[in-house]
């Protein structure tokens, strides 16, 4: 999950499953398992293209002049823009909007995947962080909106609140009003963030007397909804679950959704979307989609990047100390790099030491930051123990600084998007590879930047193991770095 913005016609799916095929419990879908039969799947290893400035965009043309044979025939094809692809499907005064702000040039998971999404056809949005994604899924939701309609019509699903409110940015930022383009004719697009932690009594006042076009919900905000009624999905047109593997690995969410996605499959007008940039056992999670009804038979896979999962301009390095010197040791990298932002990754405090009334260890490295490394004065902290109110606070007070050092769990690693940060620091360890794409996917994220960024992991020798394994499974290369303490 959240992001800033971030082809060919997607060629069919292989046949319904075989009845003979075994079926995996949903909870399965992301565990170590036998590889099922490959779907088909669009793929797409260019790489990622960063948005251009608006005024070198190509005039607008039909997207049926674009054809696969004419783009490898010529040396040098001209890029494909997001107005290229999107006329006829997305109206205009949105266009304008998404090129005012800087959208022009299609990064590949948007050329790949918008015609199969105006197609109607479901799709999983399988790309890195950063690759555009959210705006992917946000051009398809604003070509079937209907202005003149009261009712929800688009249900975006996030796992955190923080997401939540990011996506929401976004989705008002593309439905406001362009400069020079009136719109007095038409009513505007109005979208309801259903977060944790709001006014559900106000929000359920708004949803019954005069439902907002687009709703974005965290899944336990949205339950609430669905079980007092106050809205019902069968005028939903398009449901997109973002962070679709969080959510499925989160022992706090995963029955809520399985119970929405059962509930929605009942809807025979819908079209459903799941994006990530990390989806273990694709294939399998392809299959219980189909069996599942989740999604249509046609559902279509665009993975992106497969190759190198990892954004390429990241380093990425690590250093042995032992335990008792972790604090130390980063102290030390901090004074030798001088980060301009940064996300220090630490790991959630174990049951047993709550019990014995530990203090968390976010809360010990922030205080020992504080009285020793005097070069970021903006030290903040972000954890999912806080209240809403208090993350909220930090998120706000970080964008409003030129440098910040956060400190945080892995909630930061999801959809959190701050641009301006240049090095992740790994305290500890994440527990998997795909939690090591997440953090590293928070830095490297700002447009027009040639910026190497750094990805530093602090680790007992034992575990040199297991970032070995991460590299092999994410493909990339970690560099030993030798601090004279």
């Amino acid at each position: 999950m959240a992001s800033s913005a971030p082809t060919t016609p997607v060629s069919s799916l292989r046949p319904p499953v075989s009845s003979a095929t075994k079926l995996v419990s949903p909870s399965s879908l992301f565990l170590p398992c036998n590889p099922e039969p490959k779907f088909p799947t669009v793929v797409a290893a260019r790489p990622i293209q960063p948005p251009l400035s608006a005024s070198s965009h190509e005039p607008p043309r039909a997207l049926a002049s674009f054809s696969p044979a004419a783009d490898e025939a010529d040396p040098e094809p001209a890029p494909l823009t997001l107005r290229r692809i999107c006329s006829g499907h997305v109206p205009e005064h949105v266009l304008r909007r998404m090129e005012e702000v800087g959208y022009i040039l299609a990064t590949d998971v948007q050329r790949e995947a918008l015609p199969a999404l105006f197609s109607g056809r479901d799709c999983v949005l399988h790309a890195q962080t950063g690759s555009g994604k959210t705006l992917t899924y946000l051009l398809r939701i604003f070509s079937v909106m209907n202005t003149q309609r009261s009712s929800v019509q688009a249900l975006i699903v996030v796992p955190t609140r923080e997401l939540g409110i990011q996506v929401a940015k976004v989705v008002r930022l593309l439905a406001a009003k362009p400069m020079g383009l009136e719109m007095e004719q038409n009513k505007s697009y109005t979208v309801m963030a259903l977060l944790d932690g709001g006014t559900l009594k106000r929000q359920r006042s708004w949803l019954k007397a005069d439902p907002p076009a687009i709703v974005v919900a965290t899944i336990g905000s949205l339950c609430q909804m669905l079980e007092k009624q106050v809205f019902k999905l069968d005028t939903v047109r398009i449901l997109v679950i973002d962070e679709v593997d969080f959510m499925f690995n989160s022992s706090k969410q995963v029955s809520s959704l399985r119970k929405l996605l059962t509930l929605y499959s009942s809807c025979n007008s819908r079209q459903t979307v799941f994006a990530s940039a990390s989806i273990p056992q694709h294939n399998r999670f392809l299959h219980d989609c189909i069996q599942q009804k989740w999604t249509k038979g046609d559902v279509v896979h665009i993975h992106v990047n497969p190759i190198e999962p990892m954004p390429s301009c990241l380093n990425h390095r690590y250093l042995t100390c032992h335990r008792n010197r972790r604090h130390q040791t980063l102290l030390h990298l901090l004074q030798r790099d001088n980060p301009e932002s940064g996300i220090i990754f630490v790991g959630e405090q174990s049951e047993k030491s709550k019990k014995a009334g530990n203090p968390p260890p976010t809360t010990l490295l922030l205080e020992f930051l504080k009285d020793s490394y005097g070069s970021c004065s903006n030290i903040l902290l972000l954890e999912e123990d806080m209240n809403f109110n208090a993350r909220a606070a930090s998120l706000s007070e970080v964008r409003q600084k030129e440098g910040y050092l956060i400190v945080a769990t892995d909630i930061a690693a999801r959809g959190i998007d701050l641009p301006e940060t240049t090095h992740i620091y790994n305290f500890d360890l994440p527990r998997t590879a795909v939690d090591y794409l997440h953090r590293a996917g928070r830095t490297g994220r700002k447009p027009f930047s040639d910026k190497k960024c750094v990805v530093t992991s602090i680790i007992a020798s034992e575990e040199r193991f297991v970032l070995k394994r991460y590299e092999n499974e994410l493909m990339f290369a970690c560099e030993e770095l030798v601090l004279s303490l």
